[in-house]
């Protein structure tokens, strides 16, 4: 009980949050179409006021601080690279090729780092780690037949 009432109470970490990013979402939306699609660019300020406090600090959503930084094309290009990273270890996780990956523990680490960006802003870890599983799906599609690799990759 305790733990519920803490995420609904006034104070809590999720009730900042959440208009935290209605600060910035709609000091971006308003600043109109462009920055809407390309963003105001890396070094922007996340400064914004929450209550009797100013906060300065990222927004603990990478989808957001993407959207701040880098718009509509960033966020874009990002959740394609997720997604397409997500397909690759699917598809390889169903070739006849175990000794390459453990491809479903690696597609539920995926999820797990898609879903940790919403409440908070992954560090270069994570970033190394997105790029290790992108390299190690695309690696087993490779080892895979040339005939069945490139027909997987127009299904």
């Amino acid at each position: 009980d305790s733990a519920i009432d803490e995420a609904l109470d006034q104070n809590s970490t999720l009730t900042w949050r959440l208009q935290g990013w209605q600060v910035l979402l709609s000091r971006a939306i308003d600043e109109g179409p462009v920055v809407w699609a390309f963003g105001s660019g890396f070094g922007v300020s996340y400064e914004r006021q929450l209550g009797y406090s100013t906060v300065t600090v990222s927004p603990h959503n990478l989808y957001i601080e993407l959207f701040v930084n880098a718009g509509l094309l960033g966020v874009g290009l990002l959740l394609w690279f997720q997604i397409r990273t997500v397909r690759l270890l699917y598809v390889s996780a169903n070739a006849d090729n175990p000794d390459l990956l453990d491809r479903r523990s690696a597609i539920a680490m995926m999820a797990t780092l898609m879903i940790f960006s919403i409440p908070y802003s992954p560090s270069l870890e994570q970033s190394i780690w997105l790029g290790a599983l992108a390299a190690m799906a695309s690696a087993t599609l490779k080892a895979r037949a040339p005939e069945t690799a490139v027909a997987a990759r127009f299904a």
